[in-house]
């Protein structure tokens, strides 16, 4: 099966709004040996998809509510295609989506599919135009950092609106308004374009067995494309399935953004302190902890979701690393009763998401504006137990991986106005779609 037809089938089976992509891709990456670029066909089209209906309604003059689900989904990969991959010839990918309508022994189907791309490609001017140069931006789709594609027909709403903002990066308009109104027009364009991004797959090195140049070694013999990244990481162009790569299995590294990384890095666990994560699974900063302590240390890793903590102690086990107590969160308080408090809590709440929209695709289908009250009683109540835990002159950090203000600035300064603490720092990072690419996040240092 070749990666067309695979991603089709995971378009048809997956209601983004409802469940994970990432299950059923996995299933189907089985039965293609394209597996690279069908998974980038399927989450193309699915970071994407607001925007490509826009093209098949404002230049193609269909509408998607009135296309038949599987011809509807064939003709946004190849929209997703046309836009979105400018290598890949036009005419390859016509043929193509033609081939697979007419595959369904239906000769209407296929007349139809080949009529609408054959005018939505009539309208094509280019499909790598410079954003903001001289084309008017009203018929430039986004594509990348500097790029866009350019047709002849008014496709875009207004410049700099919450509706531009929407369509561009398909987002809820509510996201895109509150980006606009908290960023500016520039910063949240560059939010959009980090929230549609191709996201780079970055590895740590685990340092307890093997240093960054050996790793790099190590996958450029096995013909796996990697560079250094300046935080310590390495970057890979090609990564196929991660748990194939060379050294996953002898636990030489583990999977991290950067953008995760500064959260370990805002507290510089020190020598004789005692540290717990109280969202530690899967386990990504409480591994990071382990990495960047200096000296003698105790760090205690609980998570309310007992599947999820079994998750935590295979990753540790795989990478071989010791020095964490796995402790159940209904046997928190016993250990707490006997060892005392801690010196620091990490919480690392559950979110909106928002800052990695590029990873998480299913995201922007159902957030709603009115779930993040609730998330943020959710974030409160974990800061309130972190609050319980942590010596007096400890430090709390809390992290999200979302971009609201809500859930960030306003909830931190809430709490530690309400708890009678010291904000000693705070870092919100926007994701990114420049070179090298990243998600976004928050992290606060407060200080009891």
């Amino acid at each position: 099966m070749d990666a067309r037809q695979a991603a089709l089938q995971v378009l048809m089976q997956v209601d983004p709004a409802r469940q994970p992509v990432q299950p059923i891709l996995d299933r189907m990456l089985d039965l293609t040996e394209q597996r690279q670029r069908c998974t980038d066909l399927v989450l193309g089209v699915l970071r994407n998809r607001r925007a490509i209906d826009r093209v098949i309604t404002r230049v193609g003059a269909a509408r998607p509510e009135r296309i038949e689900r599987p011809l509807l989904n064939l003709t946004r990969i190849a929209i997703y295609e046309l836009v979105y991959c400018p290598q890949t010839p036009v005419y390859a990918l016509v043929d193509q989506a033609v081939g697979l309508a007419r595959a369904g022994r239906s000769a209407k189907r296929a007349g139809f599919v080949n009529a609408l791309l054959r005018r939505i490609t009539s309208h094509l001017v280019d499909r790598q135009v410079p954003i903001g140069g001289p084309a008017d931006q009203r018929r430039v789709l986004p594509t990348g950092p500097r790029t866009g594609c350019l047709f002849d027909v008014d496709l875009m709403p207004e410049p700099g609106s919450a509706d531009y903002m929407a369509v561009a990066f398909s987002l809820p308009r509510w996201l895109a308004a509150d980006w606009l109104a908290r960023f500016g027009y520039q910063q949240a364009f560059q939010c959009g374009l980090g929230s549609t991004r191709r996201p780079s797959v970055y590895i740590q090195p685990n340092l307890a067995r093997v240093d960054r140049q050996s790793l790099l070694a190590r996958l450029s013999a096995a013909g796996v494309q990697a560079e250094p990244h300046p935080a310590g990481m390495i970057r890979l162009a090609s990564p196929g399935r991660i748990d194939r790569l060379p050294g996953y299995d002898e636990g030489l590294f583990y999977v991290q953004d950067p953008a995760a990384a500064i959260v370990v890095q805002a507290f510089h666990p020190g020598p004789q302190q005692t540290i717990l994560d109280l969202c530690a699974a899967p386990g990504g900063k409480t591994i990071q902890i382990l990495q960047d302590a200096r000296g003698p240390f105790r760090v205690v890793a609980t998570d309310k979701d007992p599947d999820r903590l079994e998750i935590l102690r295979q990753n540790l086990g795989r990478l071989g690393l010791n020095g964490v107590e796995v402790v159940g969160s209904e046997d928190l308080a016993g250990y707490v009763d006997m060892h005392g408090p801690f010196d620091t809590v990490l919480v690392d709440a559950p979110c909106s998401n928002t800052g990695v929209l590029a990873r998480r695709v299913e995201v922007r289908y159902r957030l709603r504006q009115v779930d993040l009250p609730r998330l943020c009683a959710g974030q409160m109540e974990l800061l309130g137990q972190a609050r319980g835990l942590v010596r007096p002159g400890g430090r709390i950090v809390y992290s999200t991986c979302s971009i609201q203000q809500q859930e960030n600035q306003d909830l931190v300064t809430a709490f530690a106005r309400r708890g009678h603490l010291v904000i000693e720092s705070e870092r919100l990072t926007l994701p990114s779609a420049e070179d090298p690419d990243h998600d976004g996040g928050y992290v606060a240092v407060m200080r009891a």
